[in-house]
């Protein structure tokens, strides 16, 4: 992703009717991508919580959609690589 551009937002497409079920490796890499958004989402960045968790739960049904949901996600977090908390010993808010 460090080539990429990014988004500065993330748009979500509605799940599809159908079952997609993935192959096991389909889906440890996304419960993969899943467990670091979810990381993330706890600590830095909390915007990230809702995405994430449409990702966990959707990816036992919808493989090809969630792929695409995280690949989105990726694009959203290189094109935000500076927002995040900040929170100092103090407690002070940054000069």
């Amino acid at each position: 992703m460090n080539r990429s551009k990014g988004n500065t937002c993330v748009q979500v497409d509605k799940t599809p009717d159908e079952l997609d079920v993935p192959t096991a490796q389909v889906l440890k890499q996304i419960q993969s991508h899943s467990g670091e958004f979810n990381w993330r989402a706890t600590r830095p960045r909390p915007e990230m919580a809702y995405y994430t968790s449409l990702l966990a739960s959707a990816c036992t049904k919808h493989s090809a959609w969630s792929l695409e949901l995280a690949n989105k996600i990726l694009r959203y977090l290189a094109a935000t690589r500076s927002h995040g908390i900040l929170i100092t010993v103090a407690g002070d808010w940054p000069a």
